[in-house]
């Protein structure tokens, strides 16, 4: 009995002294994004996308979205997007948005915000759809 404590305290002595003698591990480097956004030429209106609101000419989606529903108001436009279609779109967006007019005020992957031409939008995504939305502001 008095054998096993003794090798059980070796034990625990050796695995502390382990312990101490360890440096502490490097932080790991943040990982670098990457944007693989869509050029503006690959792009669809919103008017080619079926809206008649909106600064329909103004804004592109890629051309290979699919829309699921449609919001056509004069105050406000929806788009459903299938899921799939979420990262490209906010990439596509971020990149393209700037050139068209409007700010984009916030901005982390997946989902933004941004406002010009008397329009605040938002683009969003989840696991089961994505979704871009305008608000008339003036």
């Amino acid at each position: 009995m008095r054998g096993r404590r003794l090798a059980a305290g070796a034990l625990l002595l050796a695995v502390l002294a382990t312990g101490c003698s360890a440096s502490e591990p490097a932080p790991a480097p943040a990982p670098t994004p990457t944007a693989t956004a869509t050029p503006a030429g690959d792009g669809r209106s919103l008017r080619q996308l079926g809206l008649s609101h909106g600064p329909v000419d103004a804004i592109t989606l890629p051309a290979t979205v699919t829309v699921l529903e449609r919001v056509d108001q004069a105050n406000v436009v929806t788009l459903v997007l299938a899921a799939e279609d979420g990262v490209p779109t906010a990439e596509h967006l971020v990149a393209t948005l700037p050139a068209a007019g409007f700010e984009v005020t916030a901005s982390v992957p997946g989902s933004l915000t941004f406002t010009g031409q008397g329009w605040e939008g938002a683009f969003t995504t989840s696991p089961e759809v994505s979704g871009f939305t305008l608000r008339r502001t003036t």
